[in-house]
């Protein structure tokens, strides 16, 4: 099983999550959307600690999404 890491930029590259919720800007971001319950592998960790994912080109903002590593418990910072 996976572990969660209270702090992201310690997820290192290859690290699996798969997304709870992404912000979607109220409807208007239909891409962030269809995230929404899928897996992604992480492909780096941003100086923000944005956490970006192979897959698609979009970043985890973990101040504002939901995500789980390695299906694990749900992170969030609220």
């Amino acid at each position: 099983t996976g572990v969660l890491l209270q702090d992201n930029r310690l997820m290192k590259k290859g690290d699996r999550i798969r997304v709870i919720q992404m912000y979607d800007n109220n409807g208007m971001d239909v891409q962030a959307k269809k995230m929404n319950g899928n897996t992604y592998t992480v492909d780096y960790i941003d100086d923000a600690g944005q956490i970006h994912l192979q897959e698609l080109g979009l970043a985890i903002i973990p101040e504002v999404d939901k995500y789980v590593l390695s299906n694990e418990n749900i992170y969030s910072e609220d």
